[in-house]
């Protein structure tokens, strides 16, 4: 049984929460922390993380390198500044985020419109 050739530019890039909170941080064309990392997936637990955070960090940048290498985006590792994307990767960065967004997320306008028709049908059905 043969492989199927892989085509990066047909290849959907799909990611899960952390992993998209991951890539969004490292589209800011500066090194990001570990600690910065936790606080971003964290940010909304009370207890501040897991206490193995950093490994749950290490491991979704894991995951994240695997996905955006078809894409010719790498993800390094500077000692003692963080990781980032190289300033030539970042346009390429965000064109795969962007149409990540628009493949997975309703439009702004849509959901002002979903809001719309919500908003009126309760108001019909409050009329006596």
């Amino acid at each position: 049984m043969g492989h199927a050739s892989f085509d990066a530019k047909s290849e959907q890039l799909r990611l899960g929460p952390q992993e998209r909170v991951a890539a969004w941080r490292l589209a800011e064309r500066r090194p990001i922390f570990l600690a910065e990392m936790i606080r971003a997936f964290y940010s909304n637990d009370v207890g501040g993380g897991a206490e193995y955070a950093g490994s749950v960090v290490r491991h979704v940048i894991f995951r994240l390198r695997k996905k955006l290498a078809p894409h010719g985006i790498d993800i390094r590792n500077e000692y003692g500044r963080g990781w980032r994307v190289p300033q030539s990767q970042q346009a390429r960065l965000l064109d795969v985020l962007a149409a990540e967004v628009d493949r997975n997320a309703p439009s702004a306008a849509d959901i002002l419109r979903q809001r719309a028709v919500t908003l009126h049908s309760d108001r019909e059905e409050m009329r006596p």
